[in-house]
C-alpha cells in the first residue's frame, strides 16, 4: 500500500492558504518522505486545523462548508492525483481518519441531560464459542506466524545490511573507476560527455567477454602483442577517415615482358657461332684471331693505303676479300645482340618507374605493413635489375668476342605475385575500413576503454564482489517470498478474526474499550462512560467519580473524544488500516500539562505498531513537540513549521508550511526561538523573504524581554520599569519601553494600526537587547548561540 502515500499537497485556495505550492521556495521544497511521521508545529491560528480539514474532506467525502471556492490537489506516491472538486463524486483510493475540533464537535455531542450519542466500535460477546475460535486462531495460527515473521524480518534486515556494505563497496569501486575513465584524454575513451556508474555497470554486465586479458609480466610476447593493439587503438581513435586509395597492380608490369622466353633467346644468341669464308680457314680454331681480323677490317674502312698499326701499304684487294669473308649471318647476329641489349636497358628503366605504396593514402595503423611491402617491392626490383645487368654484361662480352660461345647460368627472376596478394589484401582491408570507419573507431574506443577498466578494476574482482551481492540478494528474495506467503496466511486468519468479530459488535463493548483507554492510558479514572438503553434508544452517559457528570470541561471532552478516536482506530480491519492515513491535529489543545505525556504515550504506541498507511501530527505546544523526538525510529520523523505571514500591512495574512528549524525540532523552548528571531533582526537586511521576522519583532522582543527579566529578577516587589533600567541601563530604557508598550500594542496608538509599521528602527533595538544580554551574562549569550548554531555577531567584540 506504500504506493498510495501522500507525497505532495498544493493549495490554490483554501482558507488562509493562497497559491501555496509545496515545492516552491516558500514551501517545504520536497515530497513527504516514505515511512516517516510528518509533524507540524505552529502557533494557534497559524493554519494547522485548516490543513487537517483537507484530510478530513477525504474522510467525510465532502468539502467543508463556508470556505468559499476551495481548490487543492493531492499527489499520491503512485503518481495519481486527488483534486478537491473530485472528492464528493469520485471513488478515492485512500481513506483518512482525522482527530481535530470538528471530530470532537461531531462525536462528543452532549444532550441537555448530559448523554452522548452511542456508537459501535468494538466486539461483543454473544457466545463463548466465537471467542474461543478467535483465541485459538490468535494462539495457534497467528502467534507462530508472527514469531516466524519477526525472525525472517530480522534475518532479512541483517542480510540487507551486509548487502548494503557489499554493494556500497562495489559501487564505490565502480564509481571511482568510471570517474577515472571519463577523465582520460588523448585520446578520450568515452563517447559523449556522460560516463558514470550506470555505464560501467552495463560494461561489466553485458561486455565482460570482450574485456582484454592482461598477460603476466613474464609473458613478453603477449605483452608486446597487447601493447601493439593499444597503440593501434589510440591511432584509430585520433585519426580521421581517408579517401579511397589508388590501387597498385604490379602484375601488369609483367604482361609485355616474359623473362623466361627472353632468357632463352638471349642464351641462343650467346651460344650462336657464325660461319666465315675459307680465306680464314687457318684461323677457324682461333676465334680470337678472327675477331681481331674483323675489328681490324672495320677500323681501316674502305680502300686504306696503309696499315694503321704498322704503317705498311695495304693491298686493297686484300681488304675487300677479308670483308667478304664475314657473312651476313654475322651482321644479323650483331643486330640481334644490339636489340636484345636495348630491350634490357628498356626493362631496367621500366623497373625504376614501378611505384611504392604511399602510406599517406592508407590508415596510420597500416604503416608497418606498407613498409614491409615497399621493402619487398624494392628487393624484387633489385633482384630483377641484377638479373638484367648480368644478361647485359654477357651480351657485351659476346659483342666483343662474337665468334665465341658465351656460357650463362640460369638467372633468378623474382615474382610480384605474392607481393600483389599482400597489396590487394591491404587495399581491400582499407576499403572495408573506410566503409566501416565509424564502427571501427567505436570498436577501438570500446577496446581501449575496457583495457583501462580492467587495468583499474579486474573482471575477477568485479565478479567476486557482484556474486557476493547477488547471493545476498537471492537469499533476501527467498526470505521475502517466504515472508510474503506467511503474511498472506496471516492475513487470511486475521480476516477470519474480523469476520468473527463482525458478528459480535455492540455498544457495550465500545464503552468498555473507551473506559480502559481513559483509565489506563490517559490516567483519568474519575471519568467513565456507561451505556443506557431507554425508550429513545441506546445512549452513553458520562460519569465523574461514579456520579452523573454535568458541565464537562473542554479538556474532558477532548480526552473522551481522543479515547473514542483511538478505540475507533483499533476497530478497523487490517485491510482498512493499510489504506488509512491518520491526521491528529493539536490533540492537547485544551489539556493541561499533566495530560501531555499521556496523549504522547497513546500516540507513541499507535506509531509503534506501524499499522496505518501514513501519519500526520500537528501541535502548537513546544513541550509536546519536544516529546515527539522520542517517537519510534531515530530518523523516522520529518518536522515542519506552519506559520501565518502578513507580507504587507494592507494585505491579508497567508499560511505557509516550511521545514522546521533544527533548533526547534532538536531542543525546543520558546525562549530559544525568540532569541533566534531577535538575532535575525539584528544581523539580517530586511527583504521579502524575511519580512515577517521584522514585522513580528515587537511582540517577539516584548515576550523575550519579559521572560529574560522574570528569570533575572523573579521577585514581584520590583516593578517592571526598574527591572528594565537595571538590566538595559537608563540610556537604553526608552527603546525597550517603546518595544514593550508602543510597537507591541495597538491601544492608544490607533494611527499605527492604520499605517504600515516602520521597521527601520528594529535593527537598532534588536542590537540593544543582544548587547545588554552579552554584557550582563556572556556565558548565557554564548549558550544561546551554541543551541541555535549561530556565531557571535560582528557588532559585538569578544571579551
Amino acid at each position: 500500500m506504500l504506493s498510495l502515500e501522500i507525497k505532495k499537497i498544493d493549495i490554490k485556495d483554501f482558507g488562509c492558504y493562497k497559491d501555496y505550492k509545496q515545492h516552491s521556495r516558500s514551501g517545504i521544497g520536497n515530497d513527504f518522505n516514505d515511512g516517516r511521521v510528518n509533524i507540524f508545529y505552529g502557533r494557534n491560528y497559524s493554519g494547522k486545523s485548516t490543513y487537517s480539514k483537507i484530510f478530513q474532506s477525504i474522510e467525510l467525502k465532502q468539502l467543508p462548508e463556508k470556505y468559499g471556492d476551495i481548490d487543492f490537489e493531492i499527489k499520491l506516491a503512485n503518481q495519481t492525483f486527488i483534486k478537491s472538486n473530485e472528492i464528493a463524486t469520485h471513488t478515492l483510493p485512500i481513506d483518512c481518519k482525522v482527530f481535530n475540533q470538528r471530530f470532537i464537535d461531531d462525536n462528543i455531542y452532549l444532550h441537555n441531560d448530559n448523554k452522548l450519542n452511542s456508537f459501535q466500535i468494538s466486539i461483543g460477546s454473544d457466545t463463548n464459542e466465537t471467542l474461543k475460535k478467535i483465541e485459538d486462531i490468535q494462539l495457534n495460527e497467528l502467534k507462530p506466524r508472527n514469531e516466524k515473521l519477526l525472525q525472517i524480518e530480522s534475518d532479512i534486515t541483517e542480510k540487507q545490511k551486509k548487502k548494503k556494505i557489499s554493494k556500497d563497496s562495489l559501487d564505490s569501486k565502480l564509481r571511482t573507476t568510471a570517474s577515472k575513465i571519463k577523465n582520460l584524454k588523448n585520446p578520450s575513451v568515452v563517447v559523449g560527455n556522460k560516463y558514470d556508474i550506470r555505464d560501467i555497470k552495463e560494461e561489466f554486465s553485458e561486455h565482460s567477454p570482450q574485456f582484454p586479458i592482461l598477460p603476466s609480466q613474464s609473458d613478453k610476447d603477449a605483452l608486446a602483442e597487447l601493447e601493439k593493439k593499444i597503440k593501434q587503438a589510440k591511432i584509430r581513435i585520433l585519426e580521421k577517415n581517408i579517401n579511397k586509395p589508388q590501387k597498385i597492380d604490379l602484375v601488369s608490369y609483367d604482361k609485355n615482358f616474359n623473362f623466361t622466353l627472353f632468357l632463352e633467346n638471349t642464351k641462343k644468341l650467346l651460344s650462336k657461332v657464325v660461319s666465315v669464308s675459307n680465306i680464314l680457314d687457318e684461323y677457324k680454331n682461333s676465334p680470337n684471331k678472327i675477331n681481331w681480323i674483323k675489328h681490324g677490317v672495320d677500323i681501316h674502312g674502305e680502300n686504306p693505303e696503309k696499315c694503321v698499326f704498322c704503317g705498311n701499304s695495304i693491298d686493297s684487294d686484300l681488304i675487300q676479300n677479308l670483308k667478304l669473308a664475314f657473312s651476313d649471318e654475322l651482321s644479323s647476329l650483331e643486330n640481334e645482340l644490339a636489340l636484345q641489349n636495348n630491350r634490357i636497358k628498356s626493362e631496367i628503366q621500366k623497373l625504376d618507374f614501378i611505384p611504392n605504396i604511399n602510406k599517406e593514402d592508407y590508415f596510420n595503423d597500416s604503416a608497418a605493413d606498407i613498409r614491409n611491402i615497399n621493402k619487398d617491392i624494392r628487393n624484387v626490383i633489385s633482384d630483377r635489375k641484377e638479373a638484367l645487368k648480368t644478361l647485359e654484361s654477357k651480351i657485351f662480352e659476346k659483342q666483343r668476342d662474337i665468334f665465341s660461345k658465351i656460357e650463362i647460368n640460369d638467372l633468378n627472376w623474382s615474382d610480384f605475385s605474392e607481393i600483389q596478394v599482400e597489396i590487394d589484401s591491404l587495399y581491400n582491408s582499407t576499403i572495408k575500413q573506410i566503409d566501416q570507419f565509424d564502427d571501427r573507431k567505436i570498436k577501438s574506443i570500446d577496446f581501449l576503454r575496457r583495457y583501462y577498466i580492467v587495468k583499474e578494476f579486474p573482471v575477477s574482482e568485479f565478479t567476486k564482489l557482484s556474486q557476493k551481492v547477488n547471493q545476498l540478494e537471492e537469499y533476501i528474495n527467498e526470505k521475502s517470498e517466504e515472508q510474503r506467503e506467511l503474511k498472506e496466511e496471516k492475513e487470511k486468519f486475521e480476516q477470519d478474526i474480523v469476520e468473527l468479530e463482525g458478528s459480535l459488535k455492540s455498544e457495550s463493548e465500545a464503552v468498555k474499550r473507551i473506559n480502559i483507554i481513559l483509565q489506563n492510558s490517559l490516567a483519568h479514572s474519575e471519568i467513565s462512560l456507561k451505556s443506557v438503553d431507554d425508550e429513545e434508544g441506546i445512549y452513553f452517559e458520562v460519569s465523574r467519580n461514579e456520579e452523573r457528570a454535568y458541565n464537562l470541561s473542554e479538556g474532558e471532552k477532548s480526552l473522551i473524544a481522543f479515547a473514542y478516536y483511538i478505540a475507533r482506530l483499533e476497530s478497523l480491519s487490517v485491510e482498512e488500516k493499510e489504506k488509512t492515513i491518520l491526521f491528529i491535529d493539536d490533540p492537547i489543545s485544551s489539556l493541561d500539562e499533566n495530560n501531555i505525556f499521556y496523549i504522547y504515550n497513546l500516540i507513541f504506541r499507535l506509531l509503534e505498531k506501524k499499522e496505518f498507511l501514513q501519519y500526520f501530527l500537528s501541535t502548537h505546544n513546544l513541550d509536546f513537540l519536544k516529546y515527539t523526538n522520542k517517537f519510534p525510529g531515530k530518523n523516522n520523523k520529518d518536522y515542519y513549521l506552519i506559520e501565518k505571514i502578513k507580507e504587507a500591512e494592507n494585505t491579508p495574512s497567508k499560511s505557509y508550511i516550511k521545514k522546521l528549524p533544527k533548533y526547534l525540532s532538536n531542543k525546543v523552548t520558546e525562549f530559544v526561538f525568540l532569541f533566534e528571531q531577535i538575532y535575525r533582526v539584528a544581523t539580517e537586511q530586511e527583504n521579502e523573504n524575511n519580512f515577517s521576522v521584522f514585522y513580528n519583532f515587537p511582540n517577539n522582543g516584548r515576550k523575550f524581554i519579559e521572560t529574560l527579566l522574570y528569570f533575572k529578577y523573579p521577585d514581584y516587589k520590583t516593578n517592571n520599569d526598574d527591572k528594565i533600567n537595571s538590566y538595559f541601563g537608563n540610556e537604553n530604557a526608552a527603546f525597550i519601553q517603546r518595544i514593550n508598550n508602543e510597537y507591541s500594542h495597538g491601544e492608544d496608538r490607533f494611527d499605527r494600526t492604520r499605517n504600515p509599521i516602520n521597521t527601520s528602527e528594529f535593527i537598532h533595538d534588536a542590537r540593544i537587547i543582544l548587547s545588554a544580554l552579552y554584557q550582563n551574562d556572556s556565558e548565557q549569550f554564548k549558550s544561546f548561540l551554541n543551541n541555535s548554531n549561530l556565531i557571535l555577531p560582528d557588532f559585538l567584540e569578544e571579551r
